[in-house]
């Protein structure tokens, strides 16, 4: 009695109605989770600034240099992903498919919407960190985030959180 053992390649699968369709959701699902986290990964920056100093007898000195008896405010402020831009990508991916099984008359057409989804889901995080880095590098500083407040950071492109806190010695 023998006994044979069958194997499934590519060709096999082909063979499935709608294996290329499925094969190409998936991708764009893998698109979309490899923009999501690389997104998430890189966009990170800090700076901070503190408004004055220590002397060299220890004494803490306020921003015109002056000796006081009050430890100097610190500001940092710390550049991260928005989650917003990773529900942009999710939603997407959802109107993608729902656009396909919905309008797609054939397959080719199908194929064409889903690569132009991922197309735009790439668009989206690439977008989302060159403008969030190029508004941290040219218009952030701790002094007019404090003074501007969130309303011209980055968003909804990437987050911005601002901490304040005494100098230490």
């Amino acid at each position: 009695m023998s006994m044979t053992v069958e194997t499934r390649d590519h060709q096999d699968t082909a063979k499935l109605p709608g294996a290329d369709m499925l094969r190409r959701t998936r991708d764009l699902i893998l698109v979309a989770v490899i923009a999501a986290i690389g997104y998430w990964v890189l966009l990170a920056g800090s700076i901070g600034t503190c408004s004055g100093g220590v002397d060299a007898a220890g004494h803490y000195l306020d921003a015109a240099g002056q000796v006081t008896t009050v430890a100097p405010q610190c500001t940092n402020a710390t550049l991260h992903g928005s989650p917003l831009v990773l529900v942009a990508i999710g939603a997407i991916v959802f109107l993608a498919i729902g656009r396909v099984l919905r309008r797609a008359t054939d397959e080719d057409s199908a194929r064409r919407m889903l690569r132009r989804a991922a197309v735009l889901v790439l668009a989206v995080a690439a977008g989302s960190l060159v403008i969030s880095y190029l508004w941290f590098a040219f218009w952030a500083s701790p002094e007019t985030l404090l003074q501007r407040g969130m309303l011209f950071a980055p968003f909804p492109f990437g987050a911005i959180d601002i901490a304040t806190t005494p100098m230490g010695r």
